[in-house]
């Protein structure tokens, strides 16, 4: 739906807090950290947007969420993608 680039220096604060939690805490790992979205989408450079799809499945009204994403997108026909100048496209009718 959409690709970012974020500077490595932007992520130090999530990096450091997990390191933290692993030394100074005593975990012994982590279970699968992750960064939220919404710092991604404000830390990075947008780089690539399929507006149909963001509608689609972040910022619309009947935003699709968990599961029915999933149903959606093994659904998606990867033969309806192609290259537009230096641009990755979908055609993402009936998906």
């Amino acid at each position: 739906m959409e690709i970012y680039e974020v500077p490595a220096e932007a992520l130090l604060p999530y990096l450091d807090g997990w390191q933290r939690k692993l030394t100074d805490q005593g975990v012994g790992h982590l279970n699968n950290p992750k960064f939220r979205f919404t710092d991604i989408r404000s830390l990075g450079i947008k780089h690539y947007e399929n507006r149909d799809l963001v509608t689609r499945y972040i910022t619309g009204p009947d935003a699709k969420q968990g599961v029915s994403v999933f149903k959606d997108i093994l659904k998606f026909d990867r033969t309806r993608v192609y290259i537009r100048g230096n641009k990755l496209e979908a055609d993402t009718e009936g998906a």
